[in-house]
């Protein structure tokens, strides 16, 4: 697929923005909510749509970087 959907969820107290996100440690485009990094609401789980080339069934590492300093990690399959 052309298209990586991932649902990052916002625990902290304030609105993240998302500024990068890392597949298998290489940057992709990323778009939240439609719109190119836009923030993601405190409290709130919003899907971020990954662009690029990936296969079904494969595990891929994504790392995700807020504006906070703040970073995810975890593998998606």
């Amino acid at each position: 697929s052309t298209c990586m959907q991932i649902y990052v969820r916002n625990g902290l107290d304030r609105d993240l923005g998302v500024v990068e996100v890392y597949i298998n440690k290489s940057p992709y485009d990323v778009y939240v909510s439609s719109s190119c990094f836009d923030s993601i609401p405190k409290g709130a789980i919003v899907p971020i749509h990954v662009l690029g080339s990936f296969s079904d069934g494969c595990m891929y590492n994504v790392k995700v970087v807020f504006d906070s300093g703040h970073s995810i990690l975890y593998p998606l399959i």
